[in-house]
């Protein structure tokens, strides 16, 4: 990977000497190789129920000196949004046994933890002084280099939106007594205000309004919905 940073420094002091087109598409060559190579490997790394990460940085040292940051950024966001440990939980409700609420108490614990160590691993792996150098990202319509507190936003969303956001309101249908919703609503609040706890030891009160809003959309409009639903006229 080391020769791929070489190339492109000699790429760019050599530009205006004849031949520039020839040795840019022996670079884009190398590299493509080199990703095709890594991809699979990373794809599995992440998809993977605990991550690798010490093992996750040696990949992640050839997508930043080849300036394929943003792309692995969105493939890890992506993978561990639908990580199977959290969906598989989610899905396994059992209807019959009623307890909904007990249930959603159980995955929020399990969610908690999981975020806890997703963020700490955001930190470590995306961290720029992991590296140094690298081409630019030219191809990315956003920074190659998202901050931890923006991708973990964008984890959290995708984690969110595949269990609570687009799958409570429909459990919440066979179950809307008053006690099982409060219940729900309850553990929704502590969710939000772990989460928030966790996340101020990290950053700034003001990088935190991405956050909290974020939180309480995935969370609560399943609640508000349903509970507009149960409350309805007949």
């Amino acid at each position: 990977v080391d020769l791929s940073e070489i190339m492109v420094t000699a790429l760019e002091l050599l530009k205006l000497m004849p031949g520039h087109g020839e040795r840019e598409s022996t670079f884009t060559a190398l590299r493509d190789s080199l990703l095709t190579a890594v991809r699979p490997r990373v794809s599995a790394a992440v998809a993977a129920d605990t991550v690798d990460v010490p093992g996750l940085l040696e990949y992640f040292y050839v997508y930043h000196k080849l300036g394929k940051q943003s792309e692995l950024q969105g493939e890890y966001v992506s993978a561990r949004s639908a990580q199977r440990g959290m969906t598989d939980l989610w899905a396994s409700y059992d209807a019959a046994a009623g307890d909904l609420a007990g249930f959603y108490v159980s995955f929020l614990q399990r969610l908690i933890s999981f975020l806890s160590k997703e963020r700490k691993n955001l930190v470590v792996l995306f961290s720029e002084k992991n590296f140094s150098g690298g081409e630019k990202d030219r191809n990315s319509s956003v920074a190659a280099d998202k901050g931890g507190l923006a991708l973990f936003c964008d984890l959290l969303s995708g984690v969110l939106t595949l269990t609570v956001k687009e799958g409570l309101a429909k459990k919440l249908e066979s179950n809307t007594s008053p006690s099982n919703v409060a219940t729900i609503c309850t553990a929704s609040a502590a969710f939000v205000t772990v989460m928030v706890a966790q996340l101020e030891a990290d950053n700034s009160a003001g990088d935190l309004t991405e956050v909290v809003p974020l939180v309480m959309q995935a969370l609560f409009d399943p609640l508000s919905n349903q509970l507009e639903a149960m409350h309805a006229p007949e």
